[in-house]
């Protein structure tokens, strides 16, 4: 059995039994199961934790043990009773450090010094003045090592639901998690350092709350989000756009670099998070039903003319709207029967902002919304309920649109003719079938 999971709770990692019970569970996979064993109020308590008095042993065996979940131990050593340890004490209560490293301090009679210890890398030694402004960002900084990898547990709150910073999320198994793939992170991570943080992440039934929340679908993908803490509206019928996040499928040291350029030259799509995975598109009633995965692509297409219905769950607007809307998409089919020149390039569509993310700004349901054909598309509101009001206004489009193109060169090259722009009009606009 799973545990309901808590959003600040550690994700513990522990490894299943395969079929035969031999070590080959171990390749197979993990599972996810929260809360970890510390429990999820005692992994962030917050407090300055006391190192046994010793050698580098006693640190080592204190890093072990409390490397968990977050993959940073900060260890101070100091004299008891003096400015430097009121001050590591004042840092270990420190809400915004909580979750994102264990403190702990070591006793000496002289001399003084502070460390970093990160899952997989180097120990790294503070070297500036200590302050409580300049020790605080050093340690929030040297808390995120280049590429955070899974060991036994994850910590949603230091990379997605209480981070200050964008999140880079690699999904794999943690077999996968290769050090091939790590040295392609890494000088991204670098670069990226002051936005972004990188993190490994593993789908499994434990983390699939974290998964449904940023749309994560398969266990081989690159999640870039821009504001991990950001929340999806909880407006009951109005939509506000998230902040960007970015995803790829097929995590390689090749698709790596690939990703990154075109992330950097702005030219990689954005990922809107649906309820459904991927699948072909689906038209019902003369209605194509738009989903986050293709919503972008269908209203920014240059070649088409979309009005879109924005609905949300449990609205009873939308439902005694739904038959008019249905209505204008079976009389813009009817044309188009008739005559293969009327609204060639419109699609009449609609999407359920309860269940799909998109990048529109919506203050209730229903919502129409138009985007017009043609390189510069800038959408406009549809204030209009009824079935031939609707219809005028994409008469009234469709030849503004044929009008539009007479200025415009064509693809090829070649504009259009008077003569050609009126027959397209007559075309566009067709005649006014019967229901």
């Amino acid at each position: 059995a799973i545990s309901a999971q808590d959003e600040r709770a550690p994700l513990l990692l522990l490894p299943f039994a395969a079929m035969d019970g031999r070590a080959r569970s171990f390749l197979a996979g993990f599972l996810l199961l929260a809360p970890a064993a510390r429990g999820s109020e005692d992994a962030y308590k917050p407090g300055l934790l006391t190192v046994p008095r010793g050698g580098d042993g006693e640190v080592q065996d204190f890093v072990r043990r409390n490397m968990e979940p977050r993959h940073a131990v900060a260890v101070g050593v100091v004299g008891r009773g003096t400015k430097r340890h009121a001050l590591l004490e004042a840092l270990a209560e420190d809400q915004e450090l909580v979750h994102l490293l264990a403190m702990g301090v070591q006793y000496a009679r002289a001399g003084s010094s502070l460390q970093m210890h990160r899952h997989r890398y180097p120990v790294e030694s503070y070297a500036g003045k200590w302050t409580r402004s300049a020790v605080r960002a050093w340690l929030q900084d040297a808390a995120y090592p280049p590429v955070n990898r899974m060991q036994f547990q994850f910590a949603p709150p230091k990379y997605l639901t209480e981070t200050a910073y964008g999140v880079v999320l690699v999904v794999k198994p943690i077999v996968e998690q290769s050090n091939e793939l790590v040295n392609a992170l890494e000088p991204f991570a670098e670069k990226l350092r002051g936005t972004l943080k990188f993190t490994f992440f593993t789908k499994m039934p434990g983390s699939q709350k974290l998964c449904d929340m940023y749309g994560i679908w398969t266990n081989d993908e690159l999640l870039l989000i821009e504001r991990p803490r950001e929340r999806r509206s909880t407006g009951k019928h109005s939509h506000v756009p998230m902040s960007p996040k970015y995803r790829m499928e097929g995590v390689t040291p090749e698709s790596v670099e690939r990703f990154f350029g075109d992330y950097a030259a702005g030219t990689w799509p954005r990922y809107f998070a649906s309820s459904s995975p991927r699948a072909a598109p689906v038209v019902r009633h003369g209605i194509r039903e738009l989903t986050g995965w293709d919503f972008a692509e269908t209203v920014n297409d240059p070649d088409k003319s979309v009005l879109v219905e924005f609905v949300s769950a449990s609205c009873d607007a939308c439902e005694e709207f739904a038959a008019a809307y249905e209505a204008v998409a079976a009389r813009v089919q009817q044309a188009q029967r008739r005559d293969r020149w009327s609204f060639p390039h419109l699609v009449i569509a609609r999407i359920d902002q309860s269940k799909n993310e998109h990048s529109e700004l919506i203050k209730g349901t229903p919502w129409l919304r138009y985007w017009a054909r043609g390189a510069r598309r800038r959408p406009v509101d549809v204030e209009l309920r009824s079935v031939d009001s609707i219809w005028e206004f994409l008469e009234e489009r469709a030849s503004d649109e044929v009008e539009a193109s007479v200025a415009t060169p064509a693809r090829g090259g070649a504009g259009t003719s008077a003569s050609e722009a009126g027959a397209g009009r007559r075309r566009a606009v067709g005649g006014r079938p019967d229901l």
